[in-house]
């Protein structure tokens, strides 16, 4: 990757039918909707992409027909984490084989530590020689404290890291993220807080990685250009619009992976959730959060001044 990732990437959702299989078919109407809303890249097999709860098999099948799609038209990072090391290895290798942009995983586990979680990374990034994003979701300890590691720690050991090129950055400690920045500029930082992507940016971030972003594209696309433009004011009623959409597929009625599947559902993009998650049935519910999301979102891309 020549580039560092800017803008608004959406969290590819992975669609299901009733049996719990994949719907291929929707992986054209996926591409065409954010190719359409100029989508700066995909993010999937993460926590939106339902990656936890699919198998190594699946993941693959699903991987193969979203790159196989794509071809190549809008970067596409893979995750590959989630379940044991030999399985992320397969698949890093397996993405690479399929014309993957870059790949990423999220840390070994809850405990593991910045010392055993750089080896993990490494052996990654050496199998897939593609750039490698770190998916922080969580703390990661450094042994030698047992407290968070230092960014300027965390810095120096991924640097160690061939291919390393950036984080996934689901976590509200900008200030963190400000000062991995201080210390390595380069490092391409995708921040995961849907509901602060403006706030990330102001504090450094290159861009944005988001299950919201999957049914908010071009809304947010356009909030990015007008934050670019020097227009805050109306980036700010764009992020708070958004906001509002959260709110209502954050409800413990709706849930958010099942919340976005009816609305691309609404949208003619079949796709239910993977058991155990529910989809959105309840009539009622459905129809409040389909009113919140066309009162809200506006996808179609507008001259930004």
């Amino acid at each position: 990757m020549s580039t560092t990732l800017t803008g608004i990437l959406p969290a590819l959702v992975t669609p299901f039918d009733r049996e719990g299989n994949l719907i291929h078919a929707s992986a054209e109407k996926l591409l065409q909707k954010y190719k359409q809303e100029q989508a700066d890249g995909l993010y999937m097999l993460g926590f939106t992409g339902e990656g936890s709860v699919m198998s190594v098999s699946e993941r693959k099948a699903w991987t193969e027909t979203v790159l196989s799609t794509n071809s190549g038209i809008i970067p596409v990072l893979v995750h590959v984490g989630y379940s044991t090391e030999e399985d992320a290895l397969e698949l890093a290798h397996h993405a690479v084989r399929h014309g993957a942009t870059a790949v990423s995983s999220v840390p070994l586990s809850n405990s593991a530590t910045l010392q055993q979680n750089t080896v993990y990374f490494k052996k990654l990034a050496e199998a897939a020689e593609l750039p490698f994003y770190i998916y922080w979701n969580q703390e990661i300890i450094d042994e030698r404290t047992g407290k968070r590691a230092a960014a300027e720690e965390l810095v120096e050991a991924m640097s160690t890291v061939r291919n390393f090129a950036g984080i996934k950055y689901t976590d509200s400690n900008f200030y963190y993220l400000e000062r991995i920045k201080n210390y390595n500029p380069d490092i391409n930082i995708l921040t995961g807080f849907d509901t602060a992507v403006i706030a990330g940016r102001l504090m450094g971030s290159d861009g944005a990685i988001g299950a919201l972003q999957s049914v908010t594209c071009g809304h947010m696309k356009a909030m990015w250009d007008y934050y670019s433009a020097g227009n805050l004011a109306k980036a700010q009623e764009l992020q708070f619009r958004a906001n509002h959409l959260y709110e209502a597929i954050d409800r413990p009625e709706v849930g958010v992976i099942a919340g976005l599947k009816a609305i691309l559902e609404h949208e003619g993009i079949p796709g239910l959730p993977k058991t155990p998650v529910q989809p959105v049935l309840d009539p009622a519910v459905r129809r409040e959060l389909l009113d919140i999301y066309e009162q809200h979102i506006d996808n179609r891309l507008q001259p930004v001044t």
